[in-house]
């Protein structure tokens, strides 16, 4: 299970015990205020700290809006409206790659709702405001360079080359075993 709000076993009593319970691995909680139908908080740049660090550990889901206490505050639609296009333009604009996600606004008893931003587990390293990032715990932490490396070998496509294809500083093709390289070609050339 990725997160609350892509799971359709996502059941309001779900997400009110993982309320409850606090933030984890795979789920913090952002309360939103509003000016009008604008966002004035969160600050976009803490929202693509949070959701790029989801995306370079196994993914997780963001609840909006909730308090630090577990206080839900329900936004009425038009303010749902408004928080699905900020963390749109958050996640096109404030996060490189350009992150992918999924939102659920979900009905809670008494007539509360929240709404939920639920992103994967990138193929791809996504770099925020704050750097590159991941999720330890309930805390959002940078990576360290040997973490930030190896996390670009395991993603594949990220500009720096795995141990496998990285130039070796003094050699050339002079400096291959020409038995050896014949040896290697040659069976790659019966496939």
């Amino acid at each position: 299970m990725t997160g609350l709000g892509h799971d359709p076993r996502s059941t309001a009593e779900n997400v009110l015990a993982q309320i409850k319970l606090g933030e984890d691995s795979r789920v913090s909680v952002k309360e939103a205020h509003f000016d009008q139908k604008r966002v004035s908080a969160p600050r976009g740049e803490s929202v693509a700290n949070e959701l790029a660090a989801f995306a370079n550990a196994r993914g997780g889901t963001l609840i909006f809006s909730v308090s630090g206490d577990g206080e839900i505050r329900t936004p009425d639609r038009s303010q749902m409206d408004a928080l699905e296009e900020f963390v749109s333009n958050i996640c096109e604009d404030r996060i490189d790659p350009p992150l992918s996600f999924f939102t659920r606004r979900l009905p809670l008893p008494d007539r509360r709702s929240v709404l939920l931003v639920t992103v994967e587990g990138s193929a791809l390293v996504q770099k925020s405001p704050g750097g590159f990032l991941t999720r330890k715990g309930s805390t959002v932490r940078e990576l360290s360079s040997p973490a930030l490396q190896r996390l670009f070998q395991l993603r594949g496509r990220s500009g720096l080359l795995g141990p496998d294809l990285r130039l070796v500083a003094g050699t050339g093709p002079n400096s291959l075993d020409s038995l050896l390289t014949h040896r290697f070609l040659g069976s790659r050339s019966a496939v």
